[in-house]
């Protein structure tokens, strides 16, 4: 585990907590500017470089913009009438995905891969447990809350490129606002 990559996965989860900070305190507009910035954060980082370090860390992707339209689709799905519901899914991207990622290269154990993308065992069972403890969390009810963890692990597994960054967060609000 490399001093590049903990920065990234650190920088990954403070920033969706700071989003979810954002969604529950705060108006809908609000998320929206917060995306916006971060978007152009990074769209400026790329041209000057400053984003070198951090990207370095893993394969080529735009997850870094995934990871800022990820939450603007769930702040468009889910505010400003089911706070809960943005919370859920930027908490899932910054929490489960990250911890999927620092516990499937340390742990993980035999790795798996589909679509082109190589996966851990202990990283898909990683994004099962935090996603099962998060919507529990959130009150859905515990048998839902871990098929509702199976379909997150399986939705993160396939998702090439960064793109759980995007896919991750929809999905959750749309369990959170459907169960």
């Amino acid at each position: 585990m490399t001093r590049a990559l903990l920065a990234r996965k650190a920088t990954h989860t403070l920033l969706a907590l700071v989003a979810a900070y954002t969604g529950l305190y705060h108006t809908l507009e609000h998320v929206l500017l917060l995306c916006l910035c971060l978007g152009i954060a990074f769209v400026a980082g790329y041209g000057v470089r400053a984003l070198d370090p951090i990207r370095r860390a893993e394969a080529k992707s735009i997850g870094e913009l995934f990871f800022v339209i990820g939450i603007a689709c769930a702040a468009l799905l889910s505010l400003p009438t089911a706070p809960l519901a943005f919370v859920g899914g930027v908490l899932v991207l910054g929490l489960a995905d990250t911890s999927a990622s620092i516990i499937g290269r340390l742990y993980g154990g035999r790795a798996y891969n589909i679509f082109g993308e190589k996966r851990t065992y202990g990283g898909s069972l990683t994004v099962l447990i935090v996603s099962t403890l998060i919507l529990a969390g959130l009150g859905v009810h515990p048998v839902a809350a871990v098929l509702a963890g199976w379909l997150l692990a399986a939705v993160e597994a396939v998702a090439p490129r960064g793109s759980d960054n995007v896919v991750l967060p929809v999905v959750t609000v749309l369990i959170l606002l459907f169960v």
